[in-house]
């Protein structure tokens, strides 16, 4: 059968599979979502690969035939990896190596990475090309020597990937599609990813464009399943339930059909940008909604704003809401936060929000409260996050947003926050104290409890507490936290993060108190969207870190009856033989843990997240500690 090179899907790639009544078929998943299934009944097996399958693909294609995920680029010519046969509910993976194929998951010192950690895709064997013909550069690049073997050598794809508790390959995405977006590192297949798992979605991908502000956003495009409604406001709330607020995509376009290259791949160059909506002009009525109209205008580059006009759908996003929020500060004179232009992106909504001055200090005290609503959710399944060195629990909001699960998320923070006399307490004294708030918050157990850093000691001691009252505590889960701190070494580090900040300070004149140009940088440091600070709280929060380390050291943990979850940054304790081993004596039960890429710092990034997220709702463990 000869099939004509004009053929890439849709109705004529559907007529000759029909025609020719095709039995066995490999087809890129873009051109397999263009197809209709209907009288498809000789195709019995069916390979896709050369892009990421989305499981409503498998729904769709699975059931009566053998559908296969494979996986190859050029270079191993061409099949390397196959999966078994997939349903609708099996984990959505590549599989794993063929006969003759070898395949490592390594970081970027080519260290072999844990199960579930991301990294890049290496691959030997049989099929391996020489390299690029009278290209030596580009197959110095690509081409490694094998670091595991005997005289082999490894080939770079740019792959991302992670192996499954399965021992299977899970493809996440290209190195060379990395973005970084407002200051983050974004792998947009990830977007991609949970975007598939909404029901009226067929097909995502997601890029990045630079905006006529100048600004990097990410877009994102769909198409749907037969009969479901094109709502893209429903579909960017229910991504934003699952990724880090900088991943949420800044717009988000339908298509009836994906652009296709001649090879069937995505042809992500003939995207259509997104439109701006329009409505039609209401001219601002009052001062400030004028003031508010006129910002817009200007920071966004455009001509008109009225009324009704929306700050994202006119091309704005949460990094250029910042220069709207300082522009309005200085123009009204009045504090303003970047949440409320999140909440109110309209012109007209956010003048009145900005009009209503009584309930400012009231929302922010609440913000500052030692119990602080991360998400909302059912209090009976509720998640209590302690806060870490720096007293604020707002570091955990990445966390709260990707947590499964319907209960609510809250952040416990240091009283010191709100209440100026607050002169500091024993650790014991603070777990009674959170113990107290938490159950006033919510009455009965069982409590879940988990903490990063300092916060982990302090989850530690609040369960004890609990669990001495009488209460359940059915999760305690600790984020890189050991019961005992090297002083020393925690001055270097605060002395380094300043240095970040271009204020610098001798460690061995950090007493407790912040150099009034640090605090500065410091107000200025914290996203506005987040939290409202002053030089004072600044100064008030920093005594209360740098008491820290002698309250983890003076105190005794008590011992806490069941099992504990704990995360271990790698490249803070690279061994096995690591801080979780600290904790042995304090728990009763099992010390379960999992190793998570990065340092200490990075535990509320993407990357570490995508280890964490999924493993607190897991009971299966790659490591027990008796």
């Amino acid at each position: 059968m000869i099939v004509p090179t004009s053929v890439y899907g849709g109705r004529d790639l559907t007529e000759l599979l029909r025609r020719e009544r095709v039995t066995h078929a490999f087809i890129t998943p873009a051109a397999v979502e263009s197809l209709d299934p209907d009288g498809l009944d000789a195709l019995r097996v069916l390979a896709v690969g050369g892009e990421a399958v989305a499981p409503q693909l498998v729904t769709r294609w699975s059931p009566g035939r053998t559908f296969h995920n494979v996986y190859g680029p050029t270079e191993t010519t061409i099949v390397t990896t196959i999966s078994r046969p997939l349903t609708a509910d099996d984990e959505m993976t590549i599989g794993g190596p063929i006969r003759g194929m070898r395949a490592l998951v390594l970081d970027s010192r080519l260290r072999p990475v844990p199960v579930g950690v991301a990294g890049e895709l290496y691959m030997s064997g049989i099929q391996l090309t020489r390299g690029y013909h009278r290209r030596p550069d580009l197959t110095v690049a690509r081409f490694v020597a094998d670091p595991y073997g005997s005289g082999t050598r490894l080939y770079r794809t740019g792959d991302v990937v992670r192996w499954t508790d399965g021992g299977e390959l899970a493809y996440v995405g290209r190195a060379d599609f990395q973005v970084k977006v407002r200051g983050f590192r974004i792998e947009p297949g990830e977007i991609d990813t949970v975007l598939r798992r909404h029901n009226s979605v067929d097909f995502a991908v997601t890029v990045a464009r630079t905006s006529d502000t100048g600004s990097t956003t990410l877009v994102s495009y769909v198409t749907l399943v037969s009969g479901a409604a094109a709502d893209t406001r429903a579909l960017l709330a229910f991504a934003a339930q699952s990724l880090a607020p900088h991943m949420v995509p800044d717009a988000l376009v339908v298509l009836d059909t994906v652009p296709l290259t001649p090879v069937g791949k995505v042809d992500r160059d003939a995207l259509p940008a997104p439109e701006v909506a329009t409505h039609p002009y209401r001219a601002p009525r009052t001062d400030l909604e004028a003031v508010v109209a006129r910002v817009y205008a200007e920071v966004l580059g455009v001509d008109q704003v009225g009324l009704d006009d929306d700050f994202f759908d006119l091309g704005g996003n949460s990094l250029v809401a910042t220069r709207v929020v300082a522009r309005l500060r200085d123009e009204i004179g009045v504090e303003v936060r970047v949440s409320w232009l999140l909440e109110a992106p309209m012109v007209e909504a956010l003048a009145t929000r900005l009009g209503g001055d009584g309930a400012r200090s009231e929302e922010s005290d609440a913000a500052l409260g030692v119990i602080l609503p991360l998400r909302a959710g059912d209090p009976a399944e509720a998640v209590f996050c302690l806060h870490p060195m720096i007293g604020l629990a707002w570091p955990y909001a990445p966390l709260a947003a990707r947590l499964d699960g319907p209960g609510v998320v809250y952040g416990v923070q240091t009283p010191a926050l709100t209440e100026p006399d607050f002169a500091g307490a024993a650790l014991d004294d603070l777990a009674r104290r959170y113990a107290d708030e938490i159950v006033a918050t919510v009455p009965h157990g069982p409590y879940r409890l988990l903490g990063w850093s300092l916060g982990g000691v302090l989850a530690h001691a609040v369960a004890v507490e609990l669990q001495s009252r009488g209460l359940s505590v059915e999760k305690l889960a600790l984020i890189d936290s050991i019961p005992r701190i090297d002083t020393d070494r925690f001055e270097s580090e605060i002395s380094e993060n300043l240095r970040t900040l271009g204020v610098e300070v001798d460690p061995e004149t950090l007493d407790g108190q912040l150099p009034h140009e640090a605090a500065e940088a410091l107000v200025r440091a914290v996203p506005a969207e987040l939290i409202e600070l002053d030089v004072e709280r600044v100064q008030r929060i920093f005594a209360a870190a740098m008491t820290s380390p002698d309250l983890i050291n003076r105190h005794e943990p008590g011992v806490f009856t069941g099992d504990v979850e704990f995360f271990s940054a790698v490249e803070e304790h690279p061994t096995e033989a690591d801080a979780a081993d600290l904790w042995v004596p304090f728990v009763t039960g099992r010390i379960r843990t999992r190793f998570v890429p990065g340092e200490h710092g990075a535990m509320m990034e993407s990357a570490a997240l995508d280890v964490i997220v999924p493993a607190l709702g897991r009971d299966r463990v790659d490591l027990d500690r008796q």
